[in-house]
């Protein structure tokens, strides 16, 4: 056979499994000595039984496996005659075999709660023998298990589950009675006969109600009176004929006798026959206890059918007159007892498999628990203490369960819950408790993860949480009774969610020392301590105070509270620092020596009380400890690594010879590894031998790539043949070959040439991807150049190594893999973007030759937290390393610009960007908003620009500014905070004076430029405050000019005042206006001042009669115009999955509504207007003649309301009067407001006229003309679509800030009507909103042909249109105005809120957001909003 030998990296075929964190300790069994070495014993891994047992030492501890395997049995007297004194036998053991432990020297015995049987002669003649603690779990004892066990004396306890106890099992030793445990509900149990001959002198049953089975001889056969005692019970019953149908109908123990079959001694094939039995009632009392018995019916019993191959059992043989006995009280019934203890099985519960994603983990697949099944649900009835079972066999395989999937038991009666201790990573998924009246919860080590509502609505009062948790999901506890909070102080970074224990009864916690985020809401609701409804919240840990994302100190609901100054950091990095040590590793007593330091160091640790001298004692203890232990025996890690390696591989792939071969340096290795007495050297010999058989493994033919496996174009592989696409299937480990067929040298590996993009088993997460099939390893031709564009994208390859000739690496090559080193080879001059992306790199080396750094080429690599910048690389580009969390960057002297997003997301606390570096692009540094971690920003002489964004999110408070600077965007240092989530202006010290001239009234809300510099005649120094009681209010006549030179007190001399405000105020319109007035300071610097203005209305000379007051009248339903949605302070950032009824919570929201479309306007204008000059009327149902109406409206100061075709409401009309307007505008035709309603109001004495034209766009282009004649702007307009009314009335925000009107067009053509307005008014600039499907790009070209200048505001939907004019009308808005995306009526009135309140309009659906609208709202923090309309347009949250 040609054997290839192939280099050892490519030759393991690993399967992909995880495994979980290695504990301190391997076992918690109590010890006295270390687990016996696995080279003890013979073992038959294919059943785990251990055959023999061949060590010395008389003190056994069987390993839990061996090989790996759990040890399921012990075998035929393996372990017998051996003196053995003492054993520990481990979870997981199922059976003891015949003689297993016969003719030992053992005194007590325990076993665990696994076995379930005693074989035949199994503990027989260990005559020191004194103790047996049998486990409920147990069902079967064989025939002399405890024979000639004298010692063992007294009263043995059979549990509950046994179901069969042998002939002559304790013959012969010191038993002299039986306690059966259980009751009605637990297993039959049989006693055969002969227990322990005549010795044996009483069985009793725990209950009268137990199903029994007892030999006629069980007790002897010598003359006496023996009992199988029932105990007591009472019972309603007047007469002995009544009684005696109770004892049949309840009592369920009987005479059993068995046919012998005479070709099989084990008595397991005996026929059994039930004996009658006849019960004595002759003490029948009905004023006190009295005993009952029943007896065999020995008539009946006399002779027996002689059966073939059998003996007949001869009761009459026996001397001993067994009976049941038990004694009564007459009175009340009593029924058969409830169940104390039901055993729960797997057989009780369903199973399957459930998502999971873990913190900074891909979602995977686990295996749980689903249920109960149908003999689950009747047993809860009878026993509602719930045990969650380890593991589970399932088809013949052994699974261990992984958790409980969601909603599993919700919504049942439980009363208490007790979770199994594990090894795997155990899940308790959403709500899967929820609701289930649950007093008592028992959690062990191994539970990762309690996830959201999981015991939501339970009534648990107290509740202890391990030290493998990682996170308490959003309501996990919420509404219990909870007192009593108790988290592992060995929990690592827990993360503890918003609400988790809300609405309990808590007061005080002591808090773990390492905590990930505990927020502002996790304890609402409870007593609070001192009954203040804040819980106290004890910690060591200094860092608690310190208010980050994800650590809130303090709230409405906790405040965290430090209860020592003593430094604990580095005895607590010292005590995470001895965690990777495997106690396996060491001899009992050296690791006993370090264990006591260890536990006295935690003890230290934990007390609030201790000394700085203590724990610093201890610190160095521990680390002295942690040196002699790891000293007192040789590093094992990398032999174990080998085998791990060794033992992961498919010995199906390799050729059997060297497998073999392999196998017997691997079954060495592992007794060199678990024998302690091993040197370093014979450890090194171990490793090194496994590691050369693993490099002579020889891969099978049929699994080897070859170059048939591959198909070309010239010197490039493109992908794999039809031969290699069925080897990919089974060998995971890639090879490429160096040459074609043909000879030529591999150059090129084409695009997409193994790329799985459109491979099923491929899932994105936020920032990881698993890939089911993709390929494990790599190795490269060795003479390759180029690897094209997305080449090798999603697969699993964790390192790769790069052969020294290649030069190119395309696009997205390496995209959604696992990489964690990647070292770029002198030759890379080119690596185009996003090619290592999305990986797992932690690891990073650029090629010096590479003059760039494409955009995204790194991006989302959430491990890489260490970055060096080589010299030659000169631009970073665009996300290069987006989403990195780097904590330390070193960036070259050759790097001249960073360009946008370059770094976003990186969690630097400080920074040196050096001078070279001459542009710095839109947010380039900008943190994560949940990761704010900057606090030290140094700017070296050289840089000249600053764009947008560039260090938003930071915690800076100032920053020196090099002299070089030439641009500096107003918002570089945007959103940047304090620690306790205040903001902050960063000061920006310059000694360059031209600097100060970045400041201005948009920059001094995010930073401030101050001149530090030496002050000199004509310098320029720091813009001068304008305090707020220096600005006086301006009040003129209607008509009179005002003058703002004069209202703004002590300036500084020579400072001049300029009116900017834009447009004018018009003072013919009596009303509260704001004007701008920008100072300009003798050093240059301006400051933009905002002042009141009043604008009164002129008396007239000849005084008008007063008209009688009209006694308004009630409105017959009350309109409640101000309801208030959660009024709660929003400290919590909106989140993509937020319902609307959350986003409400987080962002107080007041409701202007009323119960219709025209009460809702009555609403508006009763808020905005204390009285009106003019109203605007417009049609309530037929609206499109009035798109334009509310920009109208805005810009002369007018509210507008909604009536009917041919009626107008009681409550409009009362708030017309209320109004007590000179005009009305009805705004429409009479196919919208007929003539009806005009006379109506003729009534009222007030003048009306109607802007209307002949078509919606001809009565726009009215109103647009009203608007053109009181505004200074009549150069631009709004340009919309005629036909979608939304997009009208969102622009009409932005209409009303500008004060020019909206014009209306269709969508393919621009109307003639509108386009003969553009130009009879010499328009200019026409901005467009909505996408081009709304307004064409062709209306848009014609518009430039006729040189008109055009800009556009648009959204890929309505509400992201919106979204855009939010940002127009206000880009840095603190509220918001909610109004319905598809409420015509609402939008049409969400201008004048829009416009009084300086908030923009949102538009959401009536019972939920989209994304976009969420997103807005969480980047602009914003903080209060008002709901527009009634739950018909948006849903009520109360």
């Amino acid at each position: 056979m040609n054997r290839k030998r192939i280099i050892s990296w490519i030759l393991i075929f690993a399967m992909v499994i995880g495994f979980a964190p290695v504990n301190i300790y391997a076992s918690d069994v109590p010890q006295k000595q270390e687990v016996t070495l696995e080279s003890d014993f013979d073992f038959d891994e294919s059943s785990g039984t251990i055959k023999k047992y061949k060590g010395k030492a008389t003190d056994v501890v069987i390993p839990e496996k061996i090989k790996g395997v759990l040890v399921k049995e012990i075998g035929q007297r393996a372990f017998g005659a051996k003196k053995l004194t003492s054993v520990v036998i481990q979870e997981g053991v199922e059976t003891i075999g015949q003689g297993a432990f016969m003719g030992n020297l053992l005194t007590s015995i325990k076993l665990p709660s696994t076995v379930k049987k005693i074989d035949n002669m199994a503990f027989a003649a260990n005559t020191s023998l004194s103790k047996v603690e049998l486990n409920e779990g147990l069902e079967f004892i064989g025939q002399k298990a405890f024979m000639k066990d004298s010692s063992l004396t007294g009263e043995v306890i059979i549990p509950s589950t046994v179901k069969t106890v042998m002939t002559s099992a304790f013959n012969m030793s010191g038993v002299t009675g039986i306690l059966l445990k259980g009751d009605k509900n637990s297993n039959v149990v049989n006693l055969h006969s002969g227990l322990n001959g005549d010795n044996l002198e009483y069985v009793k049953s725990e209950s009268p109600f137990k199903k029994i089975k007892i030999n006629f001889n069980s007790l002897g056969t010598a003359e006496a009176d023996k009992y199988l005692d029932l105990g007591k019970v009472k019972v309603n019953a007047n007469s002995k004929e009544e009684l005696l149908k109770w004892l049949d109908d309840n009592i369920d123990a009987n005479f059993v006798a068995n046919y012998v079959n005479l070709n099989d001694g084990s008595g397991l094939n005996d026929k059994e026959v039930e004996l009658e039995k006849i019960w004595n009632l002759n003490k029948f009392d009905t004023s006190k206890e009295f005993e009952v018995t029943a007896s065999i019916d020995k008539e009946k019993a006399s002779e027996f059918e002689p059966i073939e191959g059998y003996t007949p059992p001869n009761v009459n043989n026996s001397a001993t007159n067994l009976m049941i006995k038990l004694t009564v009280k007459l009175g009340e019934s009593e029924q058969p007892e409830q169940p104390t203890v039901t055993e729960w099985s797997q057989e009780d519960f369903t199973y399957g498999e459930f998502k999971y994603k873990g913190r900074m983990e891909e979602e995977s697949y686990r295996f749980g628990i689903t249920g109960f099944s149908e003999k689950g649900k009747a047993k809860l009835e009878k026993n509602p203490d719930l045990v969650i079972p380890k593991e589970v066999t399932i088809d013949g395989v052994l699974k261990p369960v992984e958790g409980i999937r969601e909603n599993s038991f919700e919504n049942l009666k439980i009363n208490s819950v007790t979770f199994p201790k594990t090894d795997v990573e155990f899940i308790i998924k959403d709500s899967a408790f929820q609701n289930s009246g649950i007093t008592k919860v028992t959690f062990e080590e191994g539970l990762k993860s309690v996830e959201s509502r999981a015991f939501k609505d339970n009534k648990l009062t107290e509740v202890s949480i391990p030290s493998t948790v990682w996170k308490t999901g959003s309501e996990s506890f919420m509404n219990n009774e909870i007192s009593k909070l108790e988290i592992s102080d060995d929990v690592d970074s827990i993360q503890i969610d918003n609400f988790s224990f809300a609405n309990n009864k808590l007061q005080l916690v002591k808090l773990p020392y390492s905590i990930f985020k505990i927020r502002d809401f996790v304890f609402r609701g409870n007593t609070g301590y001192e009954n203040s409804k804040v819980v106290r919240l004890e910690t060591r840990n200094p860092e608690h105070l310190q208010s980050s994302t994800y650590i809130i100190p303090e709230s409405d609901y906790h405040k965290i509270v430090l209860v020592t100054d003593v430094d604990r950091s580095e005895l607590f990095k010292e005590l995470q620092s001895v965690k990777s040590i495997v106690k396996s590793d060491y001899k009992q007593e050296q690791f006993d020596e370090f264990d006591k330091v260890l536990k006295e160091a935690k003890r230290i640790f934990k007390d609030e009380k201790s000394t700085q001298e203590q724990v610093d004692k201890a610190f160095d203890d521990l680390v002295k400890a942690e040196a002699k232990l790891r000293q007192s025996a040789p590093d094992r890690s990398k032999l174990r690594d080998s085998i791990k390696r060794a033992e992961e591989l498919i010995p199906e792939a390799f050729e059997k010879e060297s497998y073999d071969a392999m196998k017997k340096e691997l079954d060495k290795a592992k007794e060199v590894l678990a024998d302690l007495d091993k040197t370093s050297d014979e450890i090194t010999a171990a490793n090194k031998s496994l590691e050369e058989a693993l490099a002579k493994l020889v891969i099978k033919k049929d699994y080897l790539y070859t170059s048939e496996d591959f198909t070309y174009e010239g010197n490039a592989i493109t992908g794999f043949s039809e031969s290699g696409k069925a080897k990919f299937k089974v060998n995971k480990d890639l090879v490429l070959p160096d040459k074609t067929p043909e000879g030529k040298d591999i150059e090129v590996i084409g695009k997409s040439a193994f790329s799985l993009e459109k491979d099923p088993g491929v899932n994105f997460g936020t920032d990881t991807v698993s890939s089911a099939n993709g390929m494990v390893s790599v190795k490269l031709p060795q003479k390759l150049k180029r690897i094209e564009e997305d080449a090798f994208r999603l697969n699993n390859f964790k390192n790769v190594e790069f052969p020294s000739t290649l030069e190119y690496i395309g696009g997205s090559a390496f995209n959604g893999n696992r990489l964690e080193k990647v070292i770029l080879p002198d030759s890379v001059t080119y690596v185009e973007g996003g090619a290592f992306s999305l990986n797992q790199i932690t690891e990073l080396r650029l090629s010096p030759n590479m003059t760039k750094v494409a955009g995204g080429t790194f991006a989302r690599n959430i491990k890489l937290k260490k970055l060096e910048i080589p010299e030659g690389i000169k631009v970073i580009e665009g996300s290069a390393f987006q989403g990195a969390p780097l904590k330390e960057l070193t960036i070259a002297k050759t790097v001249e610009e960073i360009k946008d997003r370059a770094f976003t997301g990186h969690q630097l606390e400080e920074l040196t960007i050096p001078g070279n570096v001459k542009k710095i692009g839109r947010q380039a540094f900008a943190h994560n908003i949940k990761w704010k971690r900057l606090k030290k920003l140094t700017l070296e002489e050289g840089i000249e620009e600053i764009r947008d964004s560039a260090f938003r999110f930071s915690l800076l408070k100032e920053v020196n500014l090099p002299k070089s600077l030439k641009k500096l965007s107003n918002t570089a240092f945007r959103d940047a905070e304090t620690t306790d989530k205040k903001h902050v202006v960063v000061n920006l010290y310059t000694e360059n004076y031209e600097h100060v001239r970045f400041n201005n009234e948009k920059s001094l809300v995010n930073q401030k430029v101050i001149f530090k510099g030496e002050v000199k005649p004509g310098t320029i120094e720091e813009i001068p405050e304008i305090k707020a009681e220096d600005i006086e209010k301006e009040v003129v006549k209607q008509g009179d000019k005002i003058d703002l030179t004069d209202n703004i007190k002590n300036l500084p001399e020579k400072a001049t005042a300029k009116d900017v405000t834009e447009p004018k105020i018009d003072t013919n319109k009596p009303g509260e206006y704001t004007a701008k007035v920008e100072v300009t300071f003798t050093n240059g610097s301006k400051r933009i001042v905002e002042v009141p203005v009043v604008v009164e209305k002129k008396e007239e000379v000849t005084p008008v009669e007063p008209v009688e007051p009209v006694e308004p009248t009630d409105p017959t339903t009350p309109t409640d115009p101000t309801t208030p949605v959660q009024p709660t302070t929003p400290k919590e950032d909106i989140k993509d999955t937020d319902t609307l009824k959350e986003i409400f919570e987080k962002i107080p929201s007041t409701r202007i509504a009323g119960r219709n479309r025209q009460l809702t306007a009555v609403e508006v204008s009763k808020t905005l207007f204390k009285n009106a000059d003019v109203v605007i009327l417009t049609s309530s149902n037929k609206m499109v003649d009035s798109l334009a109406a509310s920009p109208k409206g805005i810009a002369i100061n007018a509210p507008t309301l909604f009536v009917e075709k041919d009626s107008i409401m009681d409550e409009v009309l009362q708030e017309i009067k209320r109004l007590n307007p000179s005009k009305i505008i009805i705004a429409g035709g009479e196919e919208s407001i007929s003539d009806d309603v005009a006379k109506q109001l003729q009534q009222l004495g007030i003048k009306q006229e109607r802007v209307a034209g002949s078509d919606r766009f001809e009565t726009a282009v009215k109103l647009a003309e009203e608007i053109r004649r009181n505004s200074s702007n009549k150069t631009d307009v709004i340009l919309v679509n005629g036909y979608n009314s939304i997009d009208a009335l969102t622009a009409g925000s932005l209409a009303a800030k500008l004060n020019i009107p909206i014009l209306l067009t269709g969508s393919d053509e621009l109307n003639k009507t509108t386009e003969k307005a553009l130009k009879n008014w010499n328009i200019q600039n026409v901005i467009i909103v909505g996408g081009k499907t709304q307004v064409s790009e062709t209306i848009a070209s014609q518009l430039k042909n006729d040189g008109v200048n055009t800009s556009r505001l648009a959204g890929r939907t309505r509400v992201e249109t919106a979204l855009e004019v939010a940002k127009a009308v206000n880009s840095d808005p603190d509220k918001v105005i909610f109004a319905n995306k598809d409420a015509f009526a609402d939008a049409l009135l969400a201008p004048y809120l829009s416009n009084a309140e300086k908030a923009p309009i949102v538009l959401i659906d009536k019972d939920k957001a989209q994304l976009s609208v969420k997103e807005y709202l969480r980047d602009n923090e914003i903080k209060n909003g008002i709901i527009l309309g009634g739950e018909k347009s948006i849903e009520l949250y109360k």
